[in-house]
């Protein structure tokens, strides 16, 4: 993978995590905000442990 490919794909990361981040404040407003918190973080350590462990670009 180039160098352009990675920042290509890092800046569509950042642009959806920016879009979904209202959608995600509007939907779970009236949920406990530490539960919220820590299912986010857990969701968040897995999917890093996945891709640290992975040598296929398929899989991320």
């Amino acid at each position: 993978m180039t160098a352009p490919q990675v920042g290509f794909f890092v800046s569509i990361y950042v642009v959806v995590i920016a879009i979904s981040g209202l959608f995600i404040t509007l939907l779970l407003g009236g949920f406990n905000r530490k539960t919220i918190l820590l299912a986010i973080k857990l969701l968040f350590w897995i999917s890093h442990m996945i891709y640290a462990l992975t040598d296929r670009y398929d899989v991320i």
